[in-house]
Protein backbone atom coordinates (compact mmCIF):
# COMPACT_ATOMS: atom_id res chain seq x y z
CA UNK A 1 0.00 0.00 0.00
CA UNK A 2 1.15 3.38 -1.11
CA UNK A 3 1.89 5.70 2.20
CA UNK A 4 0.94 8.58 -0.67
CA UNK A 5 -2.87 9.57 -1.26
CA UNK A 6 -3.74 11.69 -4.18
CA UNK A 7 -5.94 14.37 -3.48
CA UNK A 8 -8.19 17.01 -5.43
CA UNK A 9 -10.16 18.54 -2.45
CA UNK A 10 -11.87 21.04 -4.45
CA UNK A 11 -14.13 19.77 -7.66
CA UNK A 12 -17.20 21.04 -9.12
CA UNK A 13 -18.92 17.79 -9.74
CA UNK A 14 -22.69 17.32 -11.05
CA UNK A 15 -22.16 19.14 -13.88
CA UNK A 16 -22.69 22.99 -14.56
CA UNK A 17 -26.22 23.35 -13.43
CA UNK A 18 -25.05 21.85 -9.84
CA UNK A 19 -23.19 25.19 -9.21
CA UNK A 20 -24.90 28.52 -8.29
CA UNK A 21 -22.56 31.28 -9.69
CA UNK A 22 -22.50 34.58 -7.58
CA UNK A 23 -24.29 35.93 -10.56
CA UNK A 24 -27.64 33.58 -9.98
CA UNK A 25 -30.74 34.76 -8.91
CA UNK A 26 -32.36 33.93 -5.91
CA UNK A 27 -34.80 32.08 -7.35
CA UNK A 28 -31.87 29.51 -9.46
CA UNK A 29 -32.43 26.17 -8.16
CA UNK A 30 -29.16 24.23 -8.54
CA UNK A 31 -29.83 20.51 -10.19
CA UNK A 32 -26.75 17.76 -9.52
CA UNK A 33 -26.34 15.40 -12.20
CA UNK A 34 -25.34 11.94 -10.92
CA UNK A 35 -24.56 10.60 -14.12
CA UNK A 36 -22.08 13.43 -15.02
CA UNK A 37 -20.89 12.82 -11.21
CA UNK A 38 -19.99 8.97 -11.83
CA UNK A 39 -18.27 9.26 -15.02
CA UNK A 40 -15.56 12.15 -13.63
CA UNK A 41 -15.27 9.59 -10.29
CA UNK A 42 -14.38 6.86 -12.59
CA UNK A 43 -11.73 9.43 -14.11
CA UNK A 44 -10.77 10.25 -11.02
CA UNK A 45 -10.05 6.34 -10.42
CA UNK A 46 -8.25 6.41 -13.76
CA UNK A 47 -5.72 9.23 -12.67
CA UNK A 48 -5.26 7.53 -9.42
CA UNK A 49 -6.89 9.94 -7.12
CA UNK A 50 -7.62 8.51 -3.31
CA UNK A 51 -9.85 11.72 -1.57
CA UNK A 52 -12.01 14.11 -3.29
CA UNK A 53 -13.74 17.12 -2.22
CA UNK A 54 -17.46 17.71 -3.25
CA UNK A 55 -17.13 21.27 -3.51
CA UNK A 56 -19.71 22.91 -5.45
CA UNK A 57 -20.37 26.42 -6.17
CA UNK A 58 -22.69 27.82 -3.42
CA UNK A 59 -24.21 24.56 -3.02
CA UNK A 60 -24.36 21.50 -1.17
CA UNK A 61 -26.65 18.66 -2.27
CA UNK A 62 -26.97 16.30 0.84
CA UNK A 63 -28.98 13.41 -1.29
CA UNK A 64 -26.55 13.36 -4.33
CA UNK A 65 -23.71 13.24 -1.48
CA UNK A 66 -25.28 10.60 0.03
CA UNK A 67 -24.88 8.65 -3.64
CA UNK A 68 -22.05 9.45 -4.69
CA UNK A 69 -20.33 8.89 -1.73
CA UNK A 70 -21.44 5.19 -1.74
CA UNK A 71 -20.06 4.70 -4.94
CA UNK A 72 -16.45 6.06 -4.26
CA UNK A 73 -16.55 3.84 -1.99
CA UNK A 74 -16.71 1.20 -4.23
CA UNK A 75 -13.83 2.54 -5.90
CA UNK A 76 -11.63 3.29 -2.01
CA UNK A 77 -12.35 6.71 -3.02
CA UNK A 78 -13.05 8.74 0.12
CA UNK A 79 -15.62 11.29 -0.55
CA UNK A 80 -15.41 14.67 1.52
CA UNK A 81 -18.79 16.79 1.64
CA UNK A 82 -18.01 20.31 1.22
CA UNK A 83 -18.58 23.97 -0.47
CA UNK A 84 -16.97 26.16 -2.55
CA UNK A 85 -17.99 30.13 -1.16
CA UNK A 86 -17.49 33.45 -2.13
CA UNK A 87 -16.54 35.00 1.04
CA UNK A 88 -17.68 38.88 1.56
CA UNK A 89 -14.47 40.79 1.72
CA UNK A 90 -15.32 42.89 5.47
CA UNK A 91 -13.27 45.64 4.59
CA UNK A 92 -15.00 46.11 0.60
CA UNK A 93 -18.30 44.42 0.81
CA UNK A 94 -18.08 44.68 -3.44
CA UNK A 95 -15.38 42.09 -3.18
CA UNK A 96 -15.17 38.29 -2.66
CA UNK A 97 -12.66 35.60 -2.08
CA UNK A 98 -12.96 32.42 -2.95
CA UNK A 99 -13.27 29.70 -0.61
CA UNK A 100 -13.23 26.79 0.35
CA UNK A 101 -14.94 24.65 3.45
CA UNK A 102 -14.71 20.82 3.61
CA UNK A 103 -16.56 19.47 6.75
CA UNK A 104 -15.75 16.37 7.91
CA UNK A 105 -17.85 13.22 6.37
CA UNK A 106 -19.89 12.27 9.92
CA UNK A 107 -21.25 16.12 9.72
CA UNK A 108 -24.98 15.38 8.95
CA UNK A 109 -25.25 16.11 5.34
CA UNK A 110 -29.21 17.59 5.31
CA UNK A 111 -28.11 19.72 8.26
CA UNK A 112 -25.15 21.20 6.57
CA UNK A 113 -27.03 21.60 3.48
CA UNK A 114 -30.24 23.60 5.19
CA UNK A 115 -27.69 26.13 6.96
CA UNK A 116 -26.12 26.64 3.96
CA UNK A 117 -28.87 27.54 1.66
CA UNK A 118 -30.57 29.37 4.82
CA UNK A 119 -27.89 31.91 4.62
CA UNK A 120 -28.43 32.45 0.82
CA UNK A 121 -31.91 33.25 1.82
CA UNK A 122 -31.55 35.74 4.10
CA UNK A 123 -28.63 37.25 2.06
CA UNK A 124 -31.17 37.37 -0.84
CA UNK A 125 -32.87 40.07 1.81
CA UNK A 126 -29.89 42.64 2.24
CA UNK A 127 -29.93 45.94 0.37
CA UNK A 128 -27.36 45.96 -2.72
CA UNK A 129 -25.30 48.15 -1.22
CA UNK A 130 -24.32 45.20 1.34
CA UNK A 131 -23.85 42.83 -1.42
CA UNK A 132 -20.70 42.03 -3.32
CA UNK A 133 -20.32 43.22 -7.19
CA UNK A 134 -22.96 41.09 -9.88
CA UNK A 135 -24.07 39.23 -6.45
CA UNK A 136 -27.95 38.54 -5.31
CA UNK A 137 -27.84 35.98 -2.89
CA UNK A 138 -24.75 33.73 -3.23
CA UNK A 139 -21.82 35.06 -0.90
CA UNK A 140 -21.75 34.74 2.62
CA UNK A 141 -20.50 36.62 5.47
CA UNK A 142 -16.91 35.81 7.70
CA UNK A 143 -19.54 35.31 10.54
CA UNK A 144 -21.47 32.66 8.44
CA UNK A 145 -18.19 30.90 7.28
CA UNK A 146 -17.16 30.51 10.85
CA UNK A 147 -21.10 29.32 12.23
CA UNK A 148 -20.29 26.66 9.05
CA UNK A 149 -16.72 25.45 10.41
CA UNK A 150 -18.31 24.71 13.88
CA UNK A 151 -20.44 22.40 13.28
CA UNK A 152 -17.83 19.72 12.80
CA UNK A 153 -14.36 19.58 12.05
CA UNK A 154 -13.58 21.70 8.98
CA UNK A 155 -10.68 22.74 7.12
CA UNK A 156 -10.49 25.73 5.25
CA UNK A 157 -8.40 26.35 2.12
CA UNK A 158 -8.59 29.95 0.50
CA UNK A 159 -7.40 30.73 -3.37
CA UNK A 160 -3.77 32.53 -2.82
CA UNK A 161 -2.98 33.72 -6.25
CA UNK A 162 -5.38 31.66 -8.63
CA UNK A 163 -8.66 33.68 -10.33
CA UNK A 164 -7.35 37.16 -9.77
CA UNK A 165 -9.78 39.32 -7.89
CA UNK A 166 -11.15 36.80 -6.31
CA UNK A 167 -7.84 35.36 -4.42
CA UNK A 168 -6.29 36.16 -1.30
CA UNK A 169 -3.57 38.18 -3.07
CA UNK A 170 -6.02 40.93 -4.26
CA UNK A 171 -8.01 40.79 -0.65
CA UNK A 172 -4.71 41.15 0.98
CA UNK A 173 -6.57 42.72 4.20
CA UNK A 174 -8.68 39.57 4.37
CA UNK A 175 -5.46 37.42 5.23
CA UNK A 176 -4.70 38.25 8.86
CA UNK A 177 -7.97 37.33 10.32
CA UNK A 178 -8.44 33.96 8.17
CA UNK A 179 -4.58 32.70 8.50
CA UNK A 180 -5.69 33.43 12.64
CA UNK A 181 -8.10 30.25 12.51
CA UNK A 182 -5.64 28.20 12.26
CA UNK A 183 -5.54 28.41 15.80
CA UNK A 184 -8.79 26.51 16.30
CA UNK A 185 -8.58 24.47 12.59
CA UNK A 186 -6.38 23.50 9.65
CA UNK A 187 -5.92 26.50 6.89
CA UNK A 188 -4.51 26.01 3.29
CA UNK A 189 -4.05 27.78 0.74
CA UNK A 190 -5.14 26.28 -3.22
CA UNK A 191 -2.84 27.25 -6.43
CA UNK A 192 -1.92 25.33 -9.43
CA UNK A 193 1.86 25.35 -8.63
CA UNK A 194 3.64 25.19 -5.71
CA UNK A 195 6.05 28.44 -6.41
CA UNK A 196 2.70 30.38 -6.43
CA UNK A 197 3.31 30.63 -2.91
CA UNK A 198 5.55 32.46 -3.03
CA UNK A 199 4.57 34.99 -4.67
CA UNK A 200 1.41 35.14 -1.99
CA UNK A 201 3.91 35.36 0.87
CA UNK A 202 5.46 38.66 -0.99
CA UNK A 203 1.92 40.03 -1.50
CA UNK A 204 0.80 39.26 2.04
CA UNK A 205 4.08 40.64 4.12
CA UNK A 206 3.12 43.94 4.43
CA UNK A 207 -0.40 42.72 6.17
CA UNK A 208 0.70 40.07 7.92
CA UNK A 209 2.52 39.95 11.65
CA UNK A 210 5.99 38.19 11.47
CA UNK A 211 4.19 35.01 13.50
CA UNK A 212 1.77 34.66 10.52
CA UNK A 213 4.30 35.12 7.77
CA UNK A 214 6.33 32.34 9.03
CA UNK A 215 3.28 30.00 9.32
CA UNK A 216 2.23 31.00 6.23
CA UNK A 217 5.63 29.61 4.33
CA UNK A 218 5.23 25.89 6.14
CA UNK A 219 1.25 26.15 5.83
CA UNK A 220 -0.04 23.40 3.00
CA UNK A 221 -0.52 24.62 -0.50
CA UNK A 222 -2.74 22.55 -2.42
CA UNK A 223 -3.79 22.41 -6.64
CA UNK A 224 -7.27 20.43 -7.04
CA UNK A 225 -9.14 19.64 -10.34
CA UNK A 226 -11.53 22.64 -9.93
CA UNK A 227 -13.09 22.04 -13.38
CA UNK A 228 -16.57 21.64 -14.20
CA UNK A 229 -15.19 19.88 -17.69
CA UNK A 230 -14.27 15.92 -18.10
CA UNK A 231 -10.54 15.56 -18.12
CA UNK A 232 -10.48 18.13 -15.23
CA UNK A 233 -8.11 15.10 -13.19
CA UNK A 234 -6.08 14.06 -16.40
CA UNK A 235 -4.95 17.94 -16.59
CA UNK A 236 -3.75 18.65 -13.31
CA UNK A 237 -0.05 19.49 -13.86
CA UNK A 238 1.32 19.29 -10.24
CA UNK A 239 -1.20 17.18 -8.09
CA UNK A 240 -1.09 17.18 -4.31
CA UNK A 241 -0.33 14.68 -2.27
CA UNK A 242 -0.54 14.08 1.51
CA UNK A 243 1.50 11.72 3.19
CA UNK A 244 -0.85 9.45 5.08
CA UNK A 245 -4.14 7.40 4.38
CA UNK A 246 -7.14 8.89 2.42
CA UNK A 247 -9.49 9.01 5.46
CA UNK A 248 -10.91 12.51 6.20
CA UNK A 249 -8.75 11.94 9.53
CA UNK A 250 -5.78 11.84 7.48
CA UNK A 251 -6.38 14.64 5.39
CA UNK A 252 -7.05 16.81 8.68
CA UNK A 253 -4.17 16.28 10.10
CA UNK A 254 -1.95 16.44 7.49
CA UNK A 255 -3.24 19.82 6.51
CA UNK A 256 -2.80 20.55 10.46
CA UNK A 257 0.83 19.39 9.87
CA UNK A 258 1.45 21.22 7.47
CA UNK A 259 4.03 21.29 3.94
CA UNK A 260 5.92 18.26 5.31
CA UNK A 261 3.07 16.17 5.02
CA UNK A 262 1.11 18.00 2.06
CA UNK A 263 3.26 18.07 -1.25
CA UNK A 264 3.22 18.32 -4.88
CA UNK A 265 3.88 15.58 -7.21
CA UNK A 266 7.49 16.57 -8.16
CA UNK A 267 7.96 16.81 -4.47
CA UNK A 268 7.01 13.44 -3.53
CA UNK A 269 10.65 11.23 -2.76
CA UNK A 270 10.79 7.46 -3.86
CA UNK A 271 12.97 6.01 -1.69
CA UNK A 272 15.46 3.62 -3.39
CA UNK A 273 16.25 1.41 -0.29
CA UNK A 274 14.50 1.07 2.62
CA UNK A 275 12.84 -1.21 5.30
CA UNK A 276 8.84 -1.30 3.69
CA UNK A 277 7.90 -4.65 6.14
CA UNK A 278 9.04 -6.56 8.78
CA UNK A 279 8.30 -10.59 8.74
CA UNK A 280 7.72 -12.39 11.58
CA UNK A 281 7.77 -16.31 11.34
CA UNK A 282 5.54 -18.41 13.22
CA UNK A 283 8.51 -20.10 15.12
CA UNK A 284 9.70 -17.23 17.11
CA UNK A 285 8.48 -16.20 20.07
CA UNK A 286 6.00 -13.61 18.71
CA UNK A 287 4.33 -15.67 16.28
CA UNK A 288 3.47 -15.41 12.70
CA UNK A 289 3.25 -11.34 12.73
CA UNK A 290 3.97 -8.60 9.83
CA UNK A 291 4.57 -4.86 10.11
CA UNK A 292 4.47 -2.36 7.41
CA UNK A 293 7.35 -0.01 7.94
CA UNK A 294 7.30 3.59 6.54
CA UNK A 295 10.64 5.02 4.60
CA UNK A 296 10.51 8.06 7.04
CA UNK A 297 10.67 7.45 11.05
CA UNK A 298 9.10 4.97 12.57
CA UNK A 299 7.77 4.58 16.22
CA UNK A 300 7.39 1.44 18.51
CA UNK A 301 4.30 2.10 21.06
CA UNK A 302 2.55 0.07 23.29
CA UNK A 303 1.95 -0.43 27.12
CA UNK A 304 4.38 -2.29 29.27
CA UNK A 305 4.43 -5.79 28.61
CA UNK A 306 2.96 -5.56 25.00
CA UNK A 307 6.49 -6.86 23.30
CA UNK A 308 7.77 -4.17 22.01
CA UNK A 309 11.68 -5.21 23.82
CA UNK A 310 10.78 -8.89 21.96
CA UNK A 311 10.36 -7.28 18.73
CA UNK A 312 13.74 -5.57 18.83
CA UNK A 313 15.52 -8.99 20.40
CA UNK A 314 13.75 -10.73 17.38
CA UNK A 315 15.39 -8.03 14.74
CA UNK A 316 18.46 -8.08 16.57
CA UNK A 317 18.87 -11.57 16.51
CA UNK A 318 18.86 -11.35 12.78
Amino acid sequence: MSEFTKISIHNHLGGKDADCTIDKSHGFKSSFDLSTAYRQVDEAVEYNFGLLGQTNHNDFNAASFCLLRQYCSMQDITLVPGVEINLQNWEHLNRTLHTVLLMDPSTNPWVFQSKLRAYYQGNAKLDDSKKPNGANCFFLTIDQLSELATLNRSIICVHGTKQDQRSMQKNPEMAPELLSMSRFLPVATEDNKSFHKITLQNSLNDFLSEEYCEWLSDAANISSADQTSFKQFSEEKSPTYIWAGNSFDDLFYSVLVGDTRVLRAEDVITPTSFVSKIVIDENSAMGSSEIDCSHGINAIIGPSGSGKTLLLDLIRSE
